[in-house]
């Protein structure tokens, strides 16, 4: 009994053990050790006569194939062969875990994404049906065409690869031996697979990129189908469908970021009217109400004008969308208090609104009139608040430390006659600095706030900036958590409302 006993206690406190094969190029160390020795022990490979394994050797399309037949336990077709791995190569087929044309060469390297697609033909392995949310993880997602992202993210999001340090997948590196031990192993043991987690500022990262992959401009040359003339007879030109399109997607994409529907569009009648407004600006005066040039008729004069007082402006800007892009910012002194022109941009119940762009030979050189109001479709549409920058994750190419941030609140839940007392903070969760602002921070061009009533989209406007002198910018790697307090809703409820965004690096 007593020997019976130290064998149950032995076997007990053993470690795993694989097959006793000793390569001599792979140490118990090595990061892909116990994956290279589960092959062995499903009698997946053997290595190499010389008692090598390889791990750091390139691995063929036919090696890889082979091993996987290998791995699900099936063995080559019985046919002719003119090579050794044309009966893997044939069952692979048979089997549809390859596809004809999807190899023209079976003897050079094969690459990581095509591992995978091999792989996730091979198994049985369903992927989460929101497989889609693990494109967030996968830094280098956007190099890749819709067919490779759709392949990536499902054998990504069933653990089978995880990826580099860096978040990169790699999809056209070829693949070592080593790596190819990892997957197979991960295809035969459930419980080596590592399915990735993802939270919710990489989910809205993933979607504001896709969304600006979408939106991105896509023009380039001639932007009139006709040339405006700046003197007299005035014609103020017609700007080619591209270059509107290009205008359109910008402030879709703005809207997007803002969570506010981006089912709107540039109307042909109000486009005719804000490219009146564009060339009047550029040969008058930049005003919301040029003047009249003496040899302007009457019915040019009154459309140019009535796109200008009803629109914004901007002058200096050389293309039609980076001016919509810079209408966002309203950081100088002269539109901080109101940031109008986001407001009107981020209006909820814009439906359509109109673009008019030229140059001119007058100090501005471009001049751009976007038309937001007056006479123009609306869309009345629920919301709670509009947050510039908006929650949960935003670009930094959209927001710098000079931008004042904005809450619009709908005066339809909140009570605008209550608002004297209401303050803001801004913290910093990483670091544990915390901005503070209420209704004495009247700096223009240090620290400010204000709560704005007048009647820019929204008549309720909370506007709010740290003193861009006395920081060197928003950091990358730290939320930023937004409170406001002393606010009321209509029905007399004291509230106070949270809000936590991160910022990105949009790079395009």
């Amino acid at each position: 009994m007593k020997k019976i006993f130290i064998l149950i206690f032995i076997l007990l406190i053993s470690p795993v053990t694989y097959a006793e094969v000793d390569f001599i190029d792979v140490d118990s160390e090595d990061w892909f050790y116990k994956y290279v020795m589960i092959l062995v022990d499903e009698e997946v490979t053997s290595g190499y006569e010389d008692q090598t394994f390889r791990p750091a050797n390139i691995i063929s399309v036919e090696e890889f194939i082979t091993l996987t037949i290998k791995a699900i336990g099936e063995t080559e077709s019985d046919i002719s062969k003119t090579r050794w791995s044309d009966g893997f190569i044939e069952k692979a087929k048979v089997l549809a875990i390859v596809n004809e044309g999807d190899f023209s060469n079976y003897t050079r390297p094969i690459t990581r994404g095509e591992m995978g697609r091999i792989v996730l033909r091979a198994s049985d392995i369903e992927p989460p049906v929101d497989f889609m949310n693990y494109a967030s993880k996968i830094s280098d997602i956007n190099e890749m065409d819709s067919y490779w992202q759709n392949i990536a993210i499902r054998i990504y999001s069933i653990g089978i690869i995880t990826g580099y340090p860096d978040g990169s997948f790699g999809l056209d590196n070829n693949a070592t031996r080593s790596e190819a031990s990892v997957m197979l192993s991960k295809l035969l043991r459930p419980s080596l697979r590592e399915v990735p987690t993802v939270n919710s500022f990489e989910l809205r990262r993933y979607a504001i990129m896709e969304e600006w992959s979408k939106r991105s401009s896509v023009h380039t040359g001639d932007i009139f189908i006709e040339i405006p003339h700046t003197s007299t007879p005035y014609d103020a030109g017609i700007l080619k469908e591209s270059v509107i399109n290009d205008g359109v997607n910008m402030l879709k994409f703005i809207r997007f970021l803002a969570y506010v529907s981006d089912d709107i569009y540039a109307s042909s009648e109000a486009n005719e009217l804000s490219q009146h407004g564009a060339l009047l600006i550029g040969v008058s005066e930049f005003s919301h109400t040029p003047k009249k040039p003496d040899d302007m008729d009457n019915v040019f004069y009154d459309k140019g004008y009535e796109a200008t007082s009803t629109g914004n402006l901007a002058a200096g800007v050389s293309t039609l969308v980076e001016s919509i892009k810079r209408l966002m910012d309203d950081s100088d002194v002269s539109n901080i208090e109101r940031i109008g022109h986001r407001r009107w941009q981020l209006l909820p119940n814009l439906k359509e609104f109109g673009v008019g762009f030229v140059t001119t030979d007058a100090s501005y050189t471009y001049y751009t009139v976007i038309k937001v109001f007056k006479d123009m479709e609306t869309e009345v549409r629920p919301y709670n608040t509009v947050n510039w920058p908006s929650e949960t994750a935003f670009p930094m190419e959209f927001f710098d430390k000079y931008t004042p941030w904005s809450v619009t609140l709908n005066p339809s839940i909140y009570d605008v006659s209550k608002s004297q007392d209401i303050e803001v903070s801004i913290k910093d969760i990483k670091s544990g600095l915390i901005w503070y602002f209420d209704k004495n921070d009247k700096a223009l061009e240090g620290e400010y706030f204000n709560v704005e009533t007048s009647g820019y989209g929204v008549p309720f406007c909370l506007i709010f900036r740290p003193d861009p002198s006395a920081f060197d910018g928003y950091s990358l790697e730290t939320t930023y958590k937004v409170t406001i307090s002393n606010l009321y809703k209509l029905d007399g409820d004291l509230v106070t409302l949270t809000y936590e965004t991160q910022f990105f690096n949009l790079s395009f």
